[in-house]
Parts: C-alpha cells; structure tokens; sequence
C-alpha cells in the first residue's frame, strides 16, 4: 500500500529542466555545498565550482519554481585532463577530436531524492550534441556504482590532482 502511494507521488510530480539563470548561481552554490561539504570547505567547494562550471550549458531541476536539483557542466576534454596523469587505464586518444561534455556536479535535494530527478538529469547531456560525457568522482563520495550503472566505463583510476578519485567516460 505505501509502495503503490509513493510510485504515485513518484509519478505526479511535474519537474522541469531548465537553464540556470545567473540569479539561481548562488543557492545552486549552496547546495553543492550541503552535498560535498563533508569532502572540501564550503569556499573551496564554491571556488572549485564557479571556475570549472559553465552556466551557459549547466541545468537546474525546478518543482513548483523551487530549485531541486542541479547538473553542472563544462566543455573540457578528457584528454587534456589526463595528459599529465599515469592513472588512464586504456588508450584514450580516440577521443582527442570528439567534443566532449565534463559532468562535474549532479546534486538532488535529500528530501527530492529516489523521485527519479536524478535520473532524468544524468540523462540530460545524451541529448545535447557531444561526443562523449565524462566525469571526476571522488572516491570518497561512494557513488561510482552509479554511474557505471548508468553506462559510464572508469577510465582513470588514482590520485589526480592530489585528490584519490575515478575518471569515468560514456560515448553519446
């Protein structure tokens, strides 16, 4: 019974993908910070974020006008984040003339979470005209089952850039 109530709830919520707007930057901000502030301080968070997003192409997901969630982009290439590093675990030049999409933040409110916000927003990119997505996921977030699950192969494995983490890559 409560099953078959929350599948319900599930399905009647009438969430949005949208651009984000340069007034929705800073609440964005903060709730990357209430998501990884276990990992890094809330300014280091912050910076990190406002150098490597670019808001032009990042979404916001939005319930009611209230913002629920967030994916965060830029336009980096895998390449040239790995050019330095000895953790790639294959070839990757394939992938030197293909556009690419770094994921860098997917962030779903605790309470807005297992509605399938998520889902829909890690499939967001599939339909934005790159190559290939990829991503940096510290190990010490334990969400990389995720995105394997979803199709993404790890590609790097170790420390970069002095943070022990996965780099994973999926072809669109």
């Amino acid at each position: 019974m409560i099953l078959n109530f929350l599948e319900f709830v599930k399905e009647s919520l009438e969430y949005k993908v949208l651009n984000i707007e340069e007034q929705d930057i800073d609440e964005i901000l903060n709730m990357c910070v209430q998501a990884f502030g276990d990992l890094e301080s809330s300014d280091e968070i912050k910076e990190y974020l406002k150098e490597k997003t670019d808001w032009n192409i990042s979404k916001k997901a939005t319930l009611d006008n209230k913002i629920v969630g967030c994916y965060l982009f830029n336009e980096d290439s895998v390449i040239d984040f790995l050019k330095d590093s000895d953790c790639a675990l294959e070839d990757l030049s394939q992938y030197e003339n293909k556009r690419g999409i770094q994921g860098i933040a997917l962030v779903v409110r605790p309470e807005y979470q297992k509605f399938g916000i998520g889902k829909k927003l890690r499939s967001v990119p599939l339909n934005m005209g790159y190559d290939y997505i990829w991503g940096q996921h510290l190990k010490g977030l334990h969400n990389i089952k995720h995105w394997t699950d979803f199709g993404r192969k790890i590609v790097a494995d170790g420390e970069i850039d002095g943070e022990d983490m996965y780099v994973t890559l999926m072809d669109i």
